[in-house]
This record gives structure tokens, sequence and C-alpha cells, in this order.
């Protein structure tokens, strides 16, 4: 049972990872928007500390390229926060709309690079936004912390 839940709301396809009490990933994946009603509904909600998502903004440089659009990404974020209230969370605590701006840092945080094919990058997305915001909250180690653990080495004393 998932504690943690992240998303990456998008216009065709909707990013998801599931994280543990201790940050460590359950499943992730990527579904498409018309199946994420579906999704949302197998996500069992009633043990959720806390949900990520990936914010979305129109800007006024760019609302002419959403002239006539259904602005799916934005229809995906309300249904997670109706989503939330069915299980009793609430949206101004226990959701975070974090900016795509933070995926360079939570690469290298998290480990794991954005694919350049866009049809599989949703779900990897999905995994960074957790766990950058897992990371910074001091619920998951950093991939150096990680790899430096499985080191297992002992300080060095100095040379003689």
């Amino acid at each position: 049972m998932p504690s943690y839940v992240s998303f990456d709301p998008g216009s065709k396809r909707v990013g998801w990872a599931k994280f543990g009490e201790g940050g460590d990933v359950i499943a992730f994946g990527q579904t498409s928007f018309d199946n994420f009603p579906a999704l949302l509904d197998e996500i069992d909600g009633t043990k959720l500390k806390h949900v990520i998502c990936e914010d979305y903004r129109i800007f006024g440089h760019k609302a002419k390229a959403h002239s006539g659009s259904r602005v799916e990404t934005i229809q995906c974020i309300g249904m997670i926060k109706q989503w939330m209230r069915k299980f009793g969370l609430n949206i101004d605590t226990d959701l975070t709309l974090q900016p795509s701006g933070i995926l360079k840092v939570a690469e290298v945080q998290v480990g794991i690079k954005m694919p350049s094919n866009h049809a599989v990058s949703d779900q990897i997305s999905a995994l960074l936004h957790g766990g950058y915001w897992l990371i910074h909250h001091g619920l998951r180690k950093t991939a150096l912390e990680m790899e430096l653990e499985s080191l297992n080495t002992e300080p060095r004393q100095g040379l003689n």
C-alpha cells in the first residue's frame, strides 16, 4: 500500500508513481488521459500521507496555443484533487504542486535520467517528482547517498 503517490498529468498520457513509507518505489507507469479515472479508482488512498503532482499553468505568452483546447492537463489535476477528497485528504496540506523546472535537479538527486522518447517520459517524470519531494522532506536518500552506502566503506584514517 503506497504512502506517497506522484503524478505527471498530461493531455495524452499521465505518469504515476507509488512510494512506500521509506521512500522506496513500489510501482510506476503511465496511462492514457481517458483511462486516468480508472487508474485513480485502483489506487487505495486510505493510507496516503501525501500526493505530489507536476503543476500546470497557462502563461500569457502561450495562451494562444491553448485556443480551442480542452486543457486535459488541468482536468487531470482536478481529478486528483477530487480523488484526494474521497479519502479525506486536504488539498491545501496533503498535495504539493511542483513546477517542471525541478526535473533537471531531480535527475541528479534521484539518479534517473529523463528519456528522450516522450512516449515513455511521463512515468519517469512522475518518479522524479515524487523522489525529489521525498528527498527534500528527509524521507528518501539521494542516489549518491545510496551509492556510498552500498560501497560500505569504513572511514579512512590519515596516511602514515
